[in-house]
């Protein structure tokens, strides 16, 4: 038979019950370190005052963090509960500590909206407002992106905040408002005289693009009324028109085709058409607004293929039949 180091020795009661012994008071070390752990931050993340100073009068590891690396103090501004941020500072924890994405706890205050966190760790721990995370990303560049316009007021009303910041993927914050779809934000930052309203990030996209696929007829309104966005940008593998038939955007595709500095029959980078993304998506509304335009060619070869053909190709019944009769498509 095998031996077993050290086997031997638990056998014949020599030193393995003392090794087992501390094995066992080891284990429930960890589980109650475990169990003290769960308990802590969910003290302070639901704002449980007297439990939270009790565990500081106990002595709480500081270090302790949930599994993305956010400490107390992160859960704290999450939950706009300055009360504890004031506990938490008197009981020495480190506010310069970030997780694991690099955020900041002001990172966190701003992507939930908590404007009164906000405001304390500004001006009681002098956090930057133009500290970015390791996506490049700032707290303007997320409340800009959730659309928390009282939260965009409070960074915005800092002389030094820099309301151009971009990301890795050098999205500005107007870029994330107009993405979401959050007008009255982008209205705010509009309205800074230093804002570039049309700025590009790396996959070539503006703000305008963003919020004509996604179909914000509000934002898209907004960035039209300004004389310094290309309202055809040709620069995007999806143009604005493009992208807004694309997802079958009736009202976008309307308030872009109607202007004079926006041609209805350009081809984006795929050599598609507007009516070719149109027909591809089935949407029978923006294929017959298109297809009604002098300026449309109704059986273009845009990628070598005809709207018709799209439209079959995806099984759009609809769509087929409104172009099958016309006298300007020729159905073989």
């Amino acid at each position: 038979m095998r031996k077993i180091h050290g086997m031997e020795k638990v056998l014949d009661g020599q030193a393995g019950p003392n090794n087992l012994q501390n094995t066992y008071q080891k284990a429930i070390k960890l589980q109650q370190a475990s169990r003290n752990r769960r308990k802590w931050l969910t003290a302070v993340e639901s704002g449980r005052v007297q439990a939270v100073r009790r565990f500081l009068e106990l002595g709480i590891d500081s270090s302790i963090t949930t599994e993305t690396g956010k400490t107390a103090i992160h859960l704290a501004a999450q939950k706009d509960d300055t009360t504890i941020l004031r506990l938490l500072l008197k009981s020495g924890f480190d506010f310069d500590a970030k997780d694991t994405q690099d955020n900041s706890a002001l990172h966190d205050a701003a992507e939930h909206g908590k404007t009164a966190a906000a405001a304390w760790l500004i001006t009681e721990k002098g956090f930057d407002p133009n500290a970015k995370n390791n996506g490049g990303r700032t707290p303007l560049s997320y409340a800009a992106a959730n659309g928390h316009e009282a939260m965009v007021k409070l960074l915005m009303a800092i002389a030094t905040v820099d309301i151009e910041s971009r990301d890795s993927s050098k999205r500005s914050p107007l870029l994330w408002a107009a993405r979401n779809g959050h007008e009255d934000v982008v209205r705010l930052l509009l309205e800074r005289g230093n804002v570039n309203a049309d700025s590009k990030a790396c996959d070539m996209w503006t703000s305008l693009c963003w919020a004509a696929a996604r179909g914000h007829e509000g934002v898209v309104r907004l960035l039209l009324e300004r004389d310094d966005v290309m309202a055809d940008s040709k620069y995007a593998a999806r143009r604005p028109l493009s992208g807004a038939a694309a997802k079958g955007h009736e009202a976008v595709v309307r308030l872009l085709v109607e202007r004079d500095d926006v041609e209805a029959d350009l081809t984006g980078w795929n050599y598609q058409t507007p009516l070719s993304h149109a027909a591809a998506g089935g949407h029978e509304a923006v294929v017959r607004l298109l297809v009604e335009r002098d300026d449309v060619e109704a059986d273009s070869k845009g990628g070598w293929r005809t709207p018709l053909s799209y439209a079959a190709a995806g099984g759009h019944e609809a769509v087929v039949r409104l172009l099958v009769e016309r006298d300007d498509v020729e159905a073989d």
